[in-house]
């Protein structure tokens, strides 16, 4: 189809640029970064069309928006305590 693709904004849209952004973020994401939350990770990726989707309706629409990092907690080697007061 391209071989090389030029930077566009109409392009950040497409499918095809979708899933190589989606799975380079999702592989450096798992090689780089032990605080990840892996099994949102497999959510996503369980559910890639239509996680695709809804990003390409919000990029088209223009109510694409980043969201926050949130910190998800590393279990630790120590035995877990959870307090319900």
């Amino acid at each position: 189809m391209f071989d090389h693709l030029k930077p566009d904004f109409s392009l950040l849209s497409k499918e095809y640029v979708l899933v190589q952004a989606w799975k380079k973020t999702i592989d450096h994401i798992r090689y780089h970064n032990w605080f990840a939350d892996t099994l949102e990770l497999d959510l996503s990726a369980f559910d890639l069309l239509d996680f695709l989707k809804r990003m390409q309706n919000r990029i088209c629409s223009g109510t694409w928006e980043p969201r926050s990092l949130r910190i998800v907690p590393a279990p630790k080697s120590q035995e877990w305590v959870i307090k319900t007061e």
